[in-house]
């Protein structure tokens, strides 16, 4: 298995952070004084880390070709948390054994090493969290991807996802008369006066919509032909369109000098 420079920054850090607060703890306890950073500790934390996390990636991923999230994710939730807490326990105690017995012929007091195992797998459950939260914002985004893509016709969409209340529903883009940016979101705007949340940016939707139905008159508009009023040549070129009496939609739109010419042939079209 390949260790990215993700995997061994977060080993380092787990490290550190491990090694601190067990020395820390140990320090209030005994009522002395600890090393926060003793390199031999320091290296063979590293070392033990290394191995349960790298294990704890062979087991997901072995656990993935039996039971997969999609299918019972509860199950799947379970049977992880049940195996990784295992193997961090056996692992992670077999290595303290053996580097202190080693080191000193000794071993851990029995409370030393629940304070250990405790520390140890607080620190890999909060990143095995941290990877799963980033697993399903992946699997989300690639999600999203799939929906536009999957609604392409001839190279423009038919269909949107926009979120109505807790649900998400797909709504025909013939429906849509506006696209325009608020408050650093997104919105769409129907025929029927309906402005509903958007989570795709105007950039990435303007390249699936039909050029011929729908313009970018600005960085905030995307409008459709029944929006316009009339139009108007103003100053350095731009034109001033005005836009039909809505109460979501401004009266009055600018159009830069350089989609000016775009805009007039647009309309004509």
């Amino acid at each position: 298995m390949v260790l990215s420079w993700k995997r061994l920054l977060t080993i380092i850090l787990i490290t550190i952070a491990g090694n601190a607060m067990v020395n820390l703890t140990f320090g209030w306890l005994n009522d002395q004084e600890n090393a926060l950073f003793d390199p031999s500790e320091m290296l063979r934390s590293f070392l033990t880390i290394f191995v349960i996390l790298q294990g704890v990636h062979v087991i997901n991923a072995r656990i993935d070709t039996v039971i997969t999230w999609e299918n019972r994710p509860m199950h799947r939730l379970l049977l992880q948390i049940l195996i990784n807490t295992l193997w961090i326990l056996i692992s992670l105690n077999g290595f303290a054994l053996f580097f202190t017995y080693i080191d000193s012929g000794d071993f851990f007091r029995f409370d030393e090493m629940i304070i250990i195992n405790l520390i140890a797998v607080t620190l890999i459950s909060l990143y095995s969290l941290g990877d799963l939260g980033f697993y399903f914002f992946r699997k989300w985004q690639k999600q999203r991807a799939f929906t536009l893509k999957k609604s392409e016709s001839n190279g423009h969409i038919k269909t949107l996802p926009v979120k109505l209340g807790k649900k998400t529903i797909i709504l025909p883009v013939q429906e849509i008369i506006s696209l325009f940016t608020e408050n650093k979101s997104t919105w769409l705007l129907t025929a029927e006066g309906k402005k509903l949340i958007y989570d795709f940016s105007l950039d990435e939707t303007e390249k699936k919509l039909s050029h011929q139905e729908f313009f970018r008159a600005n960085r905030q508009f995307i409008i459709r032909k029944c929006v316009v009023e009339k139009y108007s040549s103003a100053s350095h070129g731009k034109l001033n369109v005005w836009i039909r009496k809505n109460e979501h939609l401004p009266e009055l739109i600018a159009v830069s000098r350089l989609k000016a010419a775009n805009f007039r042939k647009w309309m004509k079209g």
